[in-house]
């Protein structure tokens, strides 16, 4: 070949190469991304709210990079470093793709969150209320709240608690509407509950019509209550709902009340359960009403169970037959629980009178604003409080953030749910938003009662170098559609319920520190995840180290080189606790893995969801090699028949309570081998 055909070769050799990594790395070059610096639309950390102007940063960055053929460039948005945190009072809502919020590094870029109500620093994945524009879309503004969904008290509720227009607002249910609670004391604490009184007032569209078929308000579902529902199971009647303690699992049939109620126009009502002696009492605008238990009796001295799964929700996203309530209109005037029981039993067709005197009450009959409100009566009712909504989020800033304030001792702190509607978690073009991030920079939560960063629909998020502190969640999904795959690459996170939390999740986190949290470090429901290289500080309140729950989704997960520093200290469940998911194939991979001590818990449990699994895909499949851990208990402990894999038993490891078998018997075979002796049993 001569000379400059040689050229030539290795010319064009050289641009193809050239082209190729073009090709490679064209999603990421510099050149593609709209870049604004925070501080120019006013973002400081000067002690005042900056979530508006980071807001206008994130929306004018979404401006900038604009579409472009077969996608959209990428909206950066920098946010320097600062000696003094930047204060988010409101959450910064993340509604479209390609948006990357990038600090200036992990400590030096401080984000914190507003102390009342806790909201989070960050939604990505859900739309705004007011609506957004979705991906440059022109025409389509997807997840819009009309102002209907939230009206004027005033003249519908006493003036003890609306004293004049635009103070307190009200929540409309319509049938594809609903709103979910995801942190806090409406979902936690239930198991502790001895008495109850629970407060609602409850109106129809325009004071016409019924309250129609389905669940009103509660955690769980007619089927399993996640303690309780309130629901209309038939026309006229209210149903309350219930699971208690003494027994467990999905088999734990539910205990149920059912009174009448009119439902139209404005219904008052009042339901007290006293577990302790195991009677209820039901009252209906004033007036005691007649109580029949409709379900299995429930024996004295109990308490109610406790499921950390459901999110509780007012509302209902299905009816009973799996699709949209078609026949339910209905708006929340007033919401209030108690943790004592607060009126006479006086008998059917009394008048409802309070059991405590309280200042500015006639007779001792309840107002709306002992029903639902502040305890303007008594300043000792907050100690008496669970929780109560707000209702003081206008229309004119109309949102998805719905406010609640808890007690007892805490009276000052509150947290948020969200109002979900058709228009935000499905139908044509409200699937999930993709590629967004989140880089080098802090969030300090408030109190433990909301999200950091709160993960609605999303494909392709990556968290790095992110450290977040003090909330429910560090890292926390709203229980809402697929996510896949959410990257979480050398962070630290901290939570109460749980440093991570993920819900029908493909997650892999990988060179991650789990520093602080009281019940897990990572939870997921109905999700698939890898954890690898990372560590888990020790924890005397956990339940679980890494808590794997069934629902219809996932059921696949891997930890890989994890470290668990624990020290004498004891775990309530297991270290690692995994349910069979029913529709898919469950599996369970650990390896080289150092767990330290369990106490008395067992290392490893696993549970057949048995009557839940019997539509599954097969048993479920367990593989652990190379895990060194200490407990007094099993090191592995069944439940159920449907799981078989391989065990290794880790070196000395005392003989007594290897491996628990329980219920386990069948046809699966679960292979045990004694490490030393490599000795199959």
């Amino acid at each position: 070949m001569c000379r400059w055909r040689i050229l030539l070769a290795l010319f064009i050799f050289a641009n193809l190469l050239t082209l190729s990594h073009a090709q490679r790395s064209k999603p990421t070059v510099i050149e593609e991304s709209a870049t604004v610096d925070a501080h120019a639309f006013g973002v400081l950390a000067n002690g005042k709210d900056c979530s508006i102007a980071l807001q206008k940063a994130v929306d004018h960055a979404l401006d900038l990079a604009g579409p472009i053929d077969g996608g959209m460039h990428r909206a950066v948005v920098f946010v320097p470093s600062s000696r003094k945190n930047y204060l988010l009072e409101n959450p910064v809502w993340i509604d479209n793709s390609r948006v990357e919020i990038v600090g200036g590094g992990l400590g030096r870029t401080v984000f914190e969150t507003a102390q009342f109500p806790a909201r989070p620093a960050f939604i990505v994945g859900l739309p705004r209320g007011s609506g957004a524009r979705r991906d440059f879309q022109p025409k389509q503004v997807y997840g819009q709240l009309n102002a209907s969904d939230r009206f004027d008290l005033f003249g519908r509720l006493d003036t003890s608690l609306a004293s004049h227009p635009k103070t307190r607002f009200g929540l409309r249910l319509p049938k594809d509407g609903m709103v979910q609670v995801q942190v806090g004391p409406l979902v936690r604490g239930w198991e502790s509950l001895k008495q109850m009184t629970l407060e609602v007032c409850l109106a129809t569209r325009n004071g016409e019509g019924s309250l129609g078929l389905g669940q009103i308000l509660g955690r769980g579902n007619d089927i399993s209550p996640a303690p309780w529902i309130l629901r209309v199971a038939e026309p006229g009647f209210l149903n309350f709902e219930f699971r208690t303690a003494e027994l467990s699992g999905p088999d734990n049939p539910r205990r149920s009340i059912r009174f009448p109620v009119e439902g139209k126009g404005f219904s008052r009502i009042s339901i007290q359960i006293d577990l302790m002696a195991a009677s209820a009492q039901a009252y209906v605008n004033g007036v005691q009403v007649a109580v029949t238990n409709h379900g299995v009796p429930w024996p004295a001295g109990n308490h109610f169970t406790q499921e950390d799964s459901p999110p509780f929700i007012i509302g209902e996203a299905e009816s009973p037959d799996g699709k949209l309530a078609r026949d339910r209109d209905i708006s929340i005037l007033g919401f209030l629980i108690s943790n004592k029981l607060r009126y006479k039993d006086s008998g059917p067709g009394k008048r409802q009178t309070c059991l405590e005197s309280h200042v500015g009450l006639t007779d001792g009959t309840p107002n709306d604003s002992y029903r639902y409100g502040p305890g303007a009566t008594s300043q000792a009712l907050a100690t008496d409080i669970i929780i109560r909504y707000l209702g003081s989020e206008t229309p004119s800033g109309l949102d998805r953030l719905v406010a609640f304030q808890r007690g007892p001792g805490a009276f000052g702190t509150g947290f948020v749910g969200y109002i979900l509607n058709k228009a935000a978690s499905g139908g044509p073009g409200t699937g999930g938003i993709s590629g967004n991030a989140f880089r080098g920079f802090s969030v300090v939560g408030a109190a433990g009662l909301n999200q950091c960063i709160a993960v609605g629909n999303v494909l392709d998020l990556t968290i790095e170098n992110v450290r977040v502190s003090g909330g429910w969640h560090g890292i926390g999904s709203i229980n809402l559609g697929a996510n896949y795959p959410v990257d979480v690459m050398n962070c630290r996170l901290s939570g109460v319920d749980a440093a991570y939390y993920g819900f029908w999740q493909y997650a892999r986190i990988m060179n991650t520190n789990f520093e602080d949290y009281t019940y897990n470090a990572a939870r997921f429901v109905g999700s698939s995840s890898v954890i690898r290289g990372s560590f888990v500080r020790d924890s005397q309140t956990a339940e679980c180290f890494f808590k794997y729950q069934a629902s219809q989704y996932g059921g696949q997960h891997l930890l890989d080189d994890v470290k668990v520093n624990t020290e004498g200290d004891r775990v309530k469940i297991a270290a690692i606790y995994m349910e069979q998911h029913p529709f898919t194939q469950s599996m369970l991979t650990v390896r080289d893995c150092y767990i330290g001590t369990t106490g008395s818990a067992p290392v490893i449990k696993l549970v057949d969801m048995v009557p839940l699994n019997t539509d599954g895909l097969g048993p479920g499949t367990v593989v652990i090699e190379n895990v060194s851990a200490n407990t007094s208990a099993a090191f592995l402990e069944i439940n159920g028949p449907s799981w078989y894999g391989r065990v290794q038993i880790p070196p000395g490891h005392p003989g007594k309570g290897v491996v628990d078998l329980n219920k386990f018997a069948g046809e699966r075979k679960l292979q045990i081998i004694d490490f030393p002796g490599r000795k199959e049993r």
